[in-house]
């Protein structure tokens, strides 16, 4: 921490001179500094300003996600528009079902509208929702997105949760410079690595393997330095004592990390007695009775272009909905072309959560045998629109 007086004035003052789009992002990012886990409450403005900044320049390099709608009453029919008020307020679809929604925009380009039936208010607090449900929600803020669950069990099942969330990005966040990912990107090795990041990093390995580097988790320097010749999975060594990386290599969980947290959330949950839970920690979960689920059209922002019934599985969703490139074909820098968006349903989230990455980067015959082969179900829309889905995606 650099304790020169005024430093934290003359780091505001070179984040004012960002372009208009970059200073309302950092705007949006300051108004939220109550949600990030509640921990920048103790932080010094020194180190804050500049942990902002660094999540402005992680906005711009974080996989889009496309958005999902949580559809637990009968759903709109495929293209219906929802006339959207201000968050927090009655929507109504054009069928003239009454719902309420609460539309979140997300730092990291994922925007979900969470559809809850019942008058529930929206807040960061945990919300009671009435009797007829039995449901408790709590929203908040991890691994660079806002994360939101509803469970039927105890309170104190939330707080073990985000507890977990909290342990998960300890160990996998690009924007702590104590956490094991930080430290492993600068040092080029790691001694004793937590089991959880052990164990994603095998997977990680695993996945670039049998996809042939569609996805790799060292893409780290081509967002950050243009550097094509440091991305390659196989520099990863693994032991069960260490980690080490080649020189000049540095790793990204991005779209990865959210996957696992919700494996971890879900395992604790039902540690913790819950019987009925509906997940968003960046991907989706739901256990104990199935949800619909609305996939959001990648070319219009108020209609699903498909449902999926979700129960005892993860589901994943990678694409560039927003005007610009999110995603890279790690093998050649280029921008994929294949696909505007594609929904993976897998049975944990890691691999929901890789397996989308990898295949927006594969064209879709590679794309269909590498989840056919994994023992996941796909949706895939095409550059051109088409939709095309694996035998066993789970259409509601």
């Amino acid at each position: 921490m650099n304790d020169r007086p005024g430093a934290s004035q003359v780091r505001l003052r070179k984040a004012l001179e960002y372009p208009q789009h970059r200073r309302n992002r950092l705007a949006r990012i300051l108004r939220q500094a109550h949600l990030l886990d509640q921990r920048l409450q103790h932080l010094e403005i020194d180190a804050f300003i500049p942990r902002c900044l660094e999540r402005l320049q992680a906005a711009n390099q974080r996989i889009d996600r496309s958005h999902h709608s949580y559809l637990p009453f009968p759903a709109p029919p495929l293209g219906a528009s929802m006339k959207r008020r201000r968050p927090g307020l009655p929507s109504v679809c054009n069928n003239g079902t009454l719902v309420t929604g609460i539309l979140d925009m997300m730092v990291g380009r994922r925007k979900f509208l969470m559809l809850l039936g019942g008058g529930a208010a929206a807040g960061a607090a945990a919300l009671k929702f009435g009797s007829s449900t039995g449901e408790i929600t709590r929203t908040g803020f991890a691994l660079g997105t806002k994360v939101s669950m509803a469970i039927r069990g105890p309170e104190s099942a939330l707080d073990a949760a985000y507890a977990e969330l909290d342990l998960v990005e300890e160990v996998m966040s690009l924007y702590r410079p104590h956490s094991q990912l930080c430290v492993l990107n600068r040092d080029g090795v790691l001694l004793n690595p937590h089991p959880y990041l052990t164990t994603v990093m095998r997977h990680a390995v695993d996945l670039s393997a049998a996809s042939n580097g569609a996805f790799d988790v060292t893409v780290q320097p081509l967002w950050t330095h243009g550097s094509l010749d440091l991305v390659g999975w196989q520099g990863i060594s693994l032991a069960h004592d260490r980690i080490t990386l080649r020189p000049g290599q540095a790793v990204t969980l991005n779209g990865i990390a959210q996957g696992f947290a919700l494996d971890r959330v879900t395992a604790v949950l039902r540690e913790h007695g819950v019987t009925e839970a509906l997940l968003d920690t960046g991907e989706i979960g739901a256990f104990g009775r199935a949800r619909t689920i609305g996939i959001q059209h990648p070319q219009q922002a108020d209609a699903f272009i498909d449902l999926a019934k979700l129960a005892g599985r993860c589901m994943a969703t990678s694409g560039n909905y927003a005007t610009r490139d999110h995603i890279v074909e790690p093998r050649t820098g280029a921008i994929p072309s294949h696909f505007q968006g594609v929904t993976i349903v897998a049975s944990s989230g890691l691999e929901a959560d890789g397996l989308s990455t990898a295949c927006f980067v594969l064209g879709l015959e590679a794309a269909h045998e590498l989840v056919v082969a994994r023992g996941a179900e796909a949706l895939f829309i095409t550059r051109d629109g088409r939709v095309k889905s694996t035998g066993g995606f789970p259409h509601a």
